[in-house]
């Protein structure tokens, strides 16, 4: 439930976006996976901040975990 949540944050608040990550299968990876995705890109790898992991989520190519490819 706290993924579905976190995907919908993404999407709301995330504002315009050129390229609006629609693939149903990487969502589903963010939505099943997000404690590992926090975990690993905004804690412990510390690239990201957790607004910007939202938005590449929403707005990108997607995290690490279930990102889309090309």
């Amino acid at each position: 439930m706290i993924g579905v949540v976190l995907l919908a944050i993404a999407f709301l608040l995330s504002g315009p976006c050129a390229n609006r990550n629609t693939e149903i299968i990487s969502n589903a990876v963010f939505a099943l996976t997000w404690p590992a995705g926090v975990y690993s890109e905004v804690y412990y790898r510390g690239k990201l901040s957790a607004e910007d992991w939202l938005h590449a989520q929403a707005c990108e190519v997607g995290g690490t975990l279930g990102g889309k490819k090309g």
